[in-house]
């Protein structure tokens, strides 16, 4: 080896190298190499004469390494090759400069190419930690579910994740020459820049919402959390921002704002309600009042009010009515939706009108098929349901919000209240009014009292000389001035004092009813007795039609048998005149209990006539008083009243004028 070195510095140079050298000849055989070479190279027997290059190095290096040999020889040029060793289970890297020869022959050596080998292992091993931390960093930043950016001073891009590309709808080309302010919504730009310019001063990292422009034109509400970084030396980077899509949570404030606004509009609702229900002085005004409340806060397309009954419900207001009319009483047994408000006391919500509700629902509601949903909202006074509303429309009622649903609740017990308030100042105002009837009538009883006591004295009289004066007509009869005039003269005054005579015995009856000792009545036996049976067949006979509706069974009350029979003719023979101008007359008569302080049974008489006008109802049982056609004392009422109270019974009367009238007698099950 000495021999080929010409100069000793320089061989002392090669030798001590830290870097390994080498020469190879034309067949890559390694002819020359340095200490180091060796070293690098210790697991191989360099001395042995066949071993090349190639042998040295395996897989991919031994490609690239012969690659370079060939184009170094070719090109007459220095190249450089990375190549990797595995050395007693040690990975190696090192860095081979591959450099040609233009001596043909050098020291009889055909040498080609010479180099320079250098362990680059720790070298290698840096980068790829620094590539490992760069590619663990830029897979956190691609991963998560934020946009990343980074840009200079001037708000040009320097970086930005998938993820950022994905938030604007755009590709990589859209962000050439672009800034982080050219697809902002242009209402944000200016406190952006204002917060920019204000980390830039003072280091602070900074919060804001903004709303991007996407590619589409669509906006995207985002939240950018934008910081300063600076180098280990201090020195400013840019600026770097992790930004959100809060376009859901926007949503759901959007949801809750709306939401809030709404039921700050069903507290205005209820409010004005309140106060509206504060000034309903009838029934028929909560009923308007509520029909407001319900179409301001639902709309729907069919109103109607059910109210309660001896036995169920009957329409009493209605807006696009569905039921079958105002006189059709229906209760549980005939609905089985009337039956589930009822047992429930809420609100029960019918989504599909022809699917929800049975053949019997449609029988008593036939209008309601017209609508696609329904509510029934029941009013409850006191544990008892004493209304239903009904509520349709016309468009499907998937499901109604919860807040609506106890705003409803709580107008229909407003609802309940103010009827119960109505109904009990109403009670209040009959009873003083009845009390005052009473007192009236009582003075007017002790007046007639002592007028048919005067009355009667001459009527007695006068009878005693119609009499006499008859029995000398009949003595006389020959005469010439006792002639068929002056008989029927007679007989005219006989008769006439004869119906002064009962009229006095009315006025006496009504003054002071002779008490008679009661009998158990069993009522609906009564009814189907003479001579009540045989005055409706002759009603019967006239047209008029008759329905009987029994339901006391043997239940008994306390009356004496005749005055109670006197007391229901009269009522009878009062709805004969009231339907006497009626095309097709009915006249009801129903049989029940009612649950008043105790068990107690109703006798209702009911007809479809001219009714009696409201002024008149609170003076209908005053003596005296008739609106009959025909000629009348106008004392029947006023005797069957007067007979009535006498047993401990009582009488309600409900009249529509144009519709018919009701009189209903109440007494107590003995």
């Amino acid at each position: 080896m000495d021999s080929y070195y010409t100069n000793d510095f320089y061989r002392s140079i090669i030798d001590n190298s830290i870097d390994g050298y080498f020469l190879i000849d034309e067949n890559c055989a390694i002819v020359r190499y340095n200490l180091s070479f060796s070293r690098i190279f210790s697991e191989y027997n360099l001395a042995d004469e066949t071993l090349t290059l190639f042998d040295l190095v395996s897989g991919e290096s031994r490609k690239n390494l012969r690659k370079k040999i060939h184009y170094v020889r070719r090109e007459k040029t220095s190249a450089t090759e990375e190549i990797e060793l595995v050395q007693n289970g040690t990975r190696k890297y090192c860095l081979i400069s591959l450099n040609p020869i233009d001596v043909p022959q050098l020291q009889g050596i055909k040498a080609s190419v010479y180099g320079f080998v250098k362990d680059i292992t720790e070298i290698q091993i840096l980068q790829n930690q620094l590539r490992e931390e760069r590619n663990y960093n830029r897979g956190i930043i691609e991963n998560v579910n934020f946009g990343f950016v980074f840009v200079n001073d001037d708000n040009e891009y320097l970086d930005y994740n998938n993820e950022y590309l994905r938030m604007l709808g755009r590709e990589k080309s859209d962000l050439s020459g672009r800034t982080f302010y050219d697809f902002t919504a242009s209402m944000y730009v200016e406190e952006q820049k204002r917060l920019v310019a204000e980390m830039q001063k003072s280091g602070r990292p900074f919060i804001f919402e903004k709303e991007f422009i996407r590619k589409d034109g669509s906006r995207m509400p985002v939240l950018v959390s934008m910081s300063r970084l600076y180098s280990d030396s201090g020195k400013p980077l840019g600026n770097f921002a992790f930004i959100r899509d809060i376009t859901e949570q926007k949503k759901i404030e959007g949801e809750l704002i709306a939401y809030n606004r709404k039921i700050l509009n069903f507290i205005d609702i209820y409010t004005t309600i309140s106060a509206g229900f504060l000034q309903c002085v009838e029934i028929q005004d909560v009923y308007s009042v509520l029909h407001e409340a319900i179409k301001s806060l639902l709309n729907p397309d069919s109103v109607e009010v059910l109210s309660k009954r001896q036995k169920g419900f009957i329409s009493s207001y209605a807006y696009n009515p569905v039921s079958r009319g105002d006189r059709y009483e229906v209760d549980g047994r005939l609905s089985l939706i009337i039956s589930k408000t009822v047992a429930k006391k809420s609100p029960i919500l019918v989504r599909d009108t022809k699917t929800e509700l049975n053949d019997e629902d449609v029988a008593v509601f036939p209008g309601i098929v017209r609508y696609k949903s329904a509510i029934f909202i029941p009013l409850n006074i006191q544990g008892d349901i004493t209304s239903l509303i009904i509520l349709s429309f016309e468009r499907m009622i998937s499901e109604i919000d919860s807040v609506l649903f106890n705003i409803l609740a709580g107008i229909s017990n407003l609802a309940s209240i103010t009827i119960e308030k109505i109904v009990s100042l109403g009670e209040q105002a009959l009873m003083r009014s009845t009390f005052d009837r009473y007192e009236r009538l009582t003075a007017m009883g002790r007046i007639i009292a002592g007028v048919a006591h005067e009355i009667n004295n001459p009527l007695s009289i006068m009878q005693f000389d119609v009499d006499d004066l008859k029995t000398f007509c009949e003595s006389n009869a020959h005469t010439t001035f006792v002639d068929g005039a002056f008989r029927e003269t007679i007989q005219s005054i006989q008769e006439e004092i004869s119906r002064l005579s009962g009229i006095v015995k009315q006025l006496k009856d009504y003054s002071k009813p002779s008490h008679i000792e009661p009998d158990d009545v069993n009522v609906d036996d009564l009814i189907k007795t003479i001579p009540i049976k045989i005055y409706l067949k002759k009603l019967q006979k006239k047209g008029v039609r008759i329905t009987l509706a029994l339901r006391v069974a043997k239940s008994c009350i306390r009356i004496p048998k005749n005055r109670f029979i006197q007391v229901l003719m009269n009522f009878i023979a009062n709805a004969e005149d009231a339907i006497s101008d009626t095309k097709q007359g009915e006249i009801v008569i129903e049989t029940g209990f009612i649950e008043k302080d105790k068990k107690s049974v109703f006798i209702s008489i009911r007809d479809n006539g001219i009714g009696i006008p409201e002024d008149s109802l609170q003076t209908i049982f005053e003596p005296f008083f008739t609106s009959k056609k025909a000629e009348g004392t106008g004392l029947g009422l006023s005797i069957s009243y007067s007979i009535i109270k006498s047993y401990g019974g009582e009488i309600i009367v409900k009249s529509v004028e144009g519709k018919g009238a009701e009189f209903i007698i109440i007494f107590p099950v003995v």
